[in-house]
């Protein structure tokens, strides 16, 4: 005869895999029946049920019962309880779950995190057709799309991976996931779908800082994901920012000053300084503010009658345009002055009879010298500048007068 258990805490539904109290193992297995004699000291489930209860160990021998809504205070529910303080756990407490947490805790359990820190090219093979960690990297980005997000941020620590999002310029929490399902889809991503040229590394390595461009094709949508990960104490960081390919439904609409939010004396500003001859157009704003876009709507208009040549030098290449001259470089932290590829690129800039260029970005001493000294020149740049206070752009301005 079952035992009803006292409820030692208020109800609650886990939606989120960070919410999970911290356990140590899945103590709970699968069986067709609850007197398997070879399974007696263990915590049995019936299989057709392994999706909606579970026991979780956690430290100093006490357990935790997480089912879904359907199966609280079910018969099984009580005979897992009962169970486990019959082999001398102690109850910790219960709390319902979504099928997502499900989903997660069983495909941790699948796959020991020993085996998958040994990836090769058999498990790469693997990975490419019907891929579980593609999916979930899919999965993430939609779900980052679906809330309007522009970059995608993954922080991987004591074995749980934060899914947070920059939303209108801010910071917010999103979701949780287990380290290792986050990791095999980073690596997945990173190995399998990131352009080859783009990658600063062959394969995924979590103990070195990587960037890449990812091609993703998602329904009725076409993406390049900018890819950028670095270590950190505790574990690594991963950051995407979610650019729309010029294929895509909707980069393939024509954006305008207007359509970006701009007002009209704003629009007869800039408009005014892009009919100009000579000189240069910063400009400013955080992480996500739409520099970038604003940019290559400006570029845009200069399109349309072909009448000039337009090269732009970024690194990498976020949006391809028609009629415009793309020059994707790579720099890396260790390159000599001497071999800065921006270096390079500017002059074979110079002799390719530009009328309108745009630099990716001022971010180092020789991508600020060189537009200062182009500035006296028949040329016209363009320049983001990440900077969220708007003195700052005024005084690097001055100082290029």
């Amino acid at each position: 005869m079952s035992v009803k258990a006292e409820p030692i805490q208020p109800e609650i539904h886990i939606v989120d895999y960070q919410q999970l109290p911290p356990y140590t193992r899945v103590l709970s297995v699968g069986s067709d029946s609850k007197v398997d004699k070879n399974r007696a000291r263990m915590l049995i489930v019936p299989k057709e049920k392994v999706s909606e209860l579970v026991a979780l160990g956690l430290p100093d021998r006490r357990f935790f019962i997480l089912s879904s809504e359907m199966e609280l205070r079910s018969p099984d529910w009580y005979f897992l309880i009962s169970k486990g303080k019959t082999l001398g756990l102690e109850f910790a407490g219960y709390a319902t779950a979504s099928a997502e947490v499900f989903d997660l805790i069983n495909r941790q359990q699948a796959q020991p995190v020993s085996e998958t820190a040994k990836q090769d090219a058999r498990v790469i093979d693997q990975i490419v057709t019907k891929s579980q960690p593609l999916e979930w990297f899919r999965g993430i980005v939609q779900r980052c799309l679906l809330v309007g997000a522009s970059d995608i941020h993954l922080e991987l620590r004591n074995g749980v991976a934060t899914l947070r999002v920059r939303l209108d310029g801010m910071m917010r929490h999103l979701a949780g996931y287990p380290a290792q399902v986050a990791l095999e889809g980073i690596s997945a991503a990173y190995t399998v779908l990131a352009e080859e040229r783009s990658r600063t590394e062959v394969a995924f390595n979590a103990s070195v800082a990587q960037a890449a461009m990812i091609p993703l094709d998602l329904p009725q949508q076409r993406l390049t994901l900018r890819y950028q990960s670095h270590p950190a104490v505790g574990g690594f960081d991963v950051v995407i920012r979610i650019l729309k390919s010029s294929g895509s439904s909707t980069q393939s609409r024509i954006l305008t000053l207007e359509k970006l939010g701009f007002t009209e004396w704003q629009v007869n500003q800039l408009e005014g300084a892009m009919g100009s001859a000579w000189g240069g157009l910063f400009i400013a704003g955080i992480t996500g503010s739409g520099k970038t876009t604003t940019l290559n709507t400006l570029l845009a208009s200069l399109t349309r009658n072909a009448s000039r040549k337009l090269i732009t030098i970024e690194d990498p290449v976020e949006y391809e345009l028609p009629g415009v001259t793309h020059m994707s470089i790579q720099r890396k932290a260790e390159n000599a002055p001497g071999s800065d590829p921006f270096h390079a690129a500017m002059l074979a800039f110079l002799r390719m009879d530009p009328d309108v260029g745009l630099f990716g970005e001022i971010r180092d001493q020789i991508s600020a010298r060189w537009p200062r000294r182009r500035f006296r020149l028949a040329i016209k740049f363009s320049l983001p500048y990440t900077q969220p206070r708007p003195w700052a752009l005024f005084r690097g301005l001055a100082r290029m007068a």
